[in-house]
């Protein structure tokens, strides 16, 4: 399968030097689902900002590589990450309405880059990226671009987003926590498009999430983070099989079972007893 994007010993550092991100290393690889698990503040969205060039002062980062589509990015310019950000490298925020411009049609944010930066035409971006929408599940693609985001619903804001990333083809994409604030029904829409990227277009997907087990039918590979760094990587199916550090298995010890417990809370002895294992790792 091939490697898209390599990182090897990424560090990521505050102002007074302290390590938030230390020696984390990551491959994704073409037409397959990563999932980069772990707690709230873990270093997960940081490491993604990472990936796309932007740790900005205070902070500062450095790694011994990284490879995207065979182009090492290491110590590279701002000019050069420009190059990179949106046409190879692409980012689903967590927070679409956030990210939206509310004082600006939803069409022309979603065409703006290919426009400027592309040089395509208007006409052929607006046909392109209402063609998206539709193929994402929005029943009305043309009313949705020629309005505003505020007038969007959480699920429809999240697939103008998914469209805004897939407008310039990138080969990486990477999704930080996309059906966070989504309902059930919706967030699994959103899983199942991310899942017909994967298949349709060969992306490499980097999925941010601190639910390890909504990862077990969707992800490809499995990395699980916490304090900074990453404890435990390989397939899902063997992640989920057979963890091979306590943390993990105290993330999937943490997943609600239905008639697991009559009132559905882990047992405090068997709380300790993880938390015990997992710190003398």
């Amino acid at each position: 399968m091939e490697e898209v994007l390599v990182l090897r010993d990424l560090t990521v550092k505050d102002v007074a030097g302290r390590a938030l991100v230390g020696g984390v290393s990551l491959t994704l690889r073409r037409g397959r689902i990563t999932a980069l698990v772990g707690e709230s503040g873990c270093g997960k969205s940081m490491t993604a900002a990472a990936l796309m060039g932007l740790i900005d002062p205070p902070l500062s980062a450095s790694c011994a590589s990284l490879r995207v589509q065979g182009r090492e990015m290491r110590g590279a310019s701002e000019e050069e990450w420009r190059a990179v950000r949106g046409r190879t490298v692409a980012l689903i925020p967590q927070d679409p309405r956030s990210a939206l411009n509310p004082r600006m049609d939803v069409g022309d944010q979603l065409i703006e880059p290919s426009v400027v930066l592309d040089g395509e035409k208007t006409a052929d971006a607006w046909t392109g990226a209402e063609k998206l929408l539709g193929g994402l599940g929005l029943s009305d693609p043309s009313g949705v671009m020629r309005g505003r985001p505020g007038r969007l619903s959480g699920g429809m804001a999240q697939r103008v987003m998914i469209a805004m990333a897939l407008m310039r083809r990138p080969s990486v994409l990477l999704c930080d926590e996309p059906t966070t604030a989504l309902d059930v029904v919706v967030a699994c829409q959103i899983l199942d498009i991310l899942r017909r990227v994967r298949d349709d277009l060969g992306t490499a997907c980097l999925f941010i999430t601190h639910q390890l087990a909504l990862c077990r039918k969707f992800a490809d590979d499995v990395s699980v983070m916490r304090g900074g760094k990453i404890l435990e990587s390989g397939s899902a199916s063997r992640v989920f099989r057979s963890p091979s550090h306590p943390y993990t298995a105290a993330l999937l010890a943490a997943a609600p079972k239905v008639g697991q417990y009559r009132d559905g809370l882990l047992p405090v002895d068997a709380w300790a007893r993880l938390s015990q294992e997992t710190e003398a790792n």
